[in-house]
């Protein structure tokens, strides 16, 4: 089983959710430029497009799931590595 490329049923592949958050977080930034927002979602959700966000690969995701309520701070004005 390949959970970057293969999704379970009734669910998403890493791939798909990266795709996903990239959309949304994309989506928001640009109706709030220059803003500070909130973004709020599952785990592996945030894992996914972290990896996304700074070029690692998605088989990386599931070691960059947040603890719980644990906030992270991300300036998409800024390059991932900077």
């Amino acid at each position: 089983h390949d959970p970057v490329r293969v999704a379970p049923p009734g669910g998403e592949s890493y791939r798909d959710v990266a795709v996903r958050m990239e959309h949304a977080i994309g989506a928001i930034a640009g109706r709030h430029p220059g803003e500070t927002v909130a973004v709020v979602s599952h785990g592996m959700a945030l894992a996914a497009w972290l990896c996304t966000f700074r070029g690692l690969p998605l088989e990386q995701a599931p070691g960059l799931i947040p603890p719980h309520v644990t906030p992270i701070r991300v300036d998409l004005a800024r390059p991932a590595g900077g």
